[in-house]
């Protein structure tokens, strides 16, 4: 392999790394995440590091993690995302949990690591339970623009907004500042 054709496998100079990132229930990244493999029908163009993890404050949930090369990697992969797992953000009410009839919510968000920018957005929506048959999940997807990352969090089967909410507001974020 020639090294123009080399592979990037780490985030762009200044973005900080994928583990550095998760949810602050995920203090042990190794055991806690495996490698997650990419459903066939989901393209996200220069993927450094996609994770699933186990997230004690998700109990039988799910967290996903995926960590582009560049910002305009990023672009392109969190609208291929979102057009996989059907989010219409032209639909989407503006809050999340979504209110009302809607089914779908977006809503920018803020905090001491990130502050306000274009595209850093929280959007949630119900999603067919991992188990199948035919019961369903809240889900929440957010977009770290700054770091090239996006994340996605699946309530447990049956589980409720209002669970996913809660857990979303206190332990989404890394545990210890980015500064």
């Amino acid at each position: 392999m020639t090294p123009s054709s080399s592979p990037i496998t780490s985030p762009a100079p200044g973005v900080v790394p994928l583990p550095r990132l998760l949810p602050a229930d995920i203090t042990d990244p190794a055991g806690q995440c495996a490698p997650y493999e990419l459903p066939g029908s989901l393209r996200l163009p220069g993927l450094i590091q996609a994770l699933t993890c186990h997230d004690p404050g998700l109990p039988d949930g799910a967290i996903y993690a995926f960590q582009l090369q560049s910002l305009t990697s990023f672009q392109l992969s969190w609208g291929n995302f979102n057009k996989w797992w059907g989010f219409d953000v032209s639909q989407a009410g503006g809050t999340c949990p979504p209110a009302g009839r809607n089914r779908q919510g977006a809503q920018s968000f803020t905090n001491q690591d990130f502050p306000a920018r274009a595209g850093q957005v929280i959007e949630c929506q119900t999603v067919s339970a991992r188990s199948g048959g035919g019961s369903s999940a809240p889900a929440y997807a957010w977009a770290l623009p700054s770091e090239d990352t996006f994340f996605v969090a699946q309530g447990a089967d049956g589980s409720s907004f209002s669970a996913l909410n809660s857990w979303w507001t206190t332990k989404s974020m890394p545990a210890s500042p980015l500064g």
